[in-house]
């Protein structure tokens, strides 16, 4: 007649005897195998045991609760093994490194583990890496982790076609418009691009640097993003103190600031200039970059003006604003001692 319902788990184990002398004191004893207490049939002078009463098993340690009488093997166990094995151990149970050997194949469609054990295939029996996830025949999610207190999911997702194959979070069937709060999607092989509500927001260029809003034009990419400090100088002579200068440079912007006290200027024909900007300026000829002076301590503010910063240089100096057309010189702030607050802006070379 047919077999109603689940037909039962087989399992097939060996089972194992080992024998130990008793001397009366002794109450622990190694077992060859781990094993539980209701497991493990143990007889002492030819008696059977009663399990949990007598003894108890955790792995391979076998005690007794009284000591066994001396003896020559007259203790011995019998590992009978689980009547069932099922997925789950029973209680007693520990698996410390298990070992598989051979191809593991659980569900052909689901998971592969080759005889090597170092390539798993998910979906496909031949993985070609480390973690093969193989969803080549249809569209679908190759892997996703969901929040299930939230509902809410992060994909991962390859679109064989002529896009390319990095997508995250959202899901529906074209590529190019997830919906969701933000995506990530390559469609090209080469620029990676970040979106909200199927709107590129960012790419990042293959070529270097990022473009925002769709912007794909290399000359628009941002490429460079450093905050520091620069040391100022004076390269025409005298000396000076830095109380404090910094710099902030976004692609070929920079944003120079210093707070200097100067000294020992020698009285003398030379321009006035003040060095060691950061970057040099660009080098096209007739360009100048400019700033402000925030303080001019001890200086005649009639004749001081903005600082200009010459092209394809690393010094800035200053222009009379008296009418003269000349800039201002050593000569002009000789001696004693000067404070100096500037800030300028000016273009580099990438």
């Amino acid at each position: 007649m047919p077999y109603l319902g689940n037909p039962p788990a087989e399992a097939y184990t060996t089972t194992v005897k080992d024998s130990f002398s008793g001397d009366g004191s002794t109450t622990a004893f190694t077992l060859s195998v781990p094993s539980t207490t209701n497991d493990l049939r143990v007889v002492v002078e030819n008696v059977i045991q009663d399990p949990t009463v007598a003894y108890s098993v955790s792995g391979t340690t076998l005690t007794f609760t009284s000591a066994p009488p001396t003896g020559t093997n007259n203790i011995y166990a019998v590992n009978l093994g689980p009547a069932v094995q099922t997925v789950v151990p029973p209680d007693g149970v520990t698996l410390t490194n298990p070992t598989v050997t051979g191809d593991l194949t659980v569900d052909t469609d689901t998971l592969f583990v080759d005889s090597a054990n170092n390539r798993v295939g998910v979906g496909t029996v031949s993985p070609s890496s480390l973690l093969d996830v193989d969803k080549s025949q249809d569209a679908e999610t190759n892997i996703e982790l969901t929040n299930t207190n939230t509902g809410s999911s992060a994909q991962v997702r390859t679109k064989y076609t002529t896009d390319g194959g990095l997508f995250t979070v959202g899901k529906t069937s074209d590529a190019h418009a997830f919906g969701g709060d933000a995506y990530l999607y390559n469609v090209d092989n080469t620029n990676i691009r970040f979106a909200t509500n199927d709107i590129e927001r960012l790419r990042i260029l293959s070529s270097g640097g990022i473009t925002f809003n769709g912007d794909t034009a290399s000359a628009n990419a941002l490429d460079d993003y450093e905050e520091g400090t620069w040391t100022p100088n004076l390269p025409q002579g005298g000396s000076v103190t830095v109380t404090y200068a910094s710099y902030i440079k976004v692609g070929a912007l920079v944003t120079a600031y210093a707070f200097i006290t100067a000294t020992s200027i020698p009285n003398d024909g030379n321009q006035f200039q003040i060095g060691g900007l950061p970057f040099t300026s660009n080098s096209t000829n007739g360009y100048y970059g400019g700033g402000s002076l925030s303080y001019s301590g001890a200086y005649n503010t009639n004749v001081f003006t903005d600082p200009l910063v010459s092209f394809n240089s690393t010094f800035l100096y200053f222009h009379r604003n008296d009418g003269n057309s000349n800039a201002i010189y050593n000569s002009n702030i000789t001696g004693g001692t000067r404070d100096l607050i500037f800030q300028v802006i000016y273009h580099t070379t990438i």
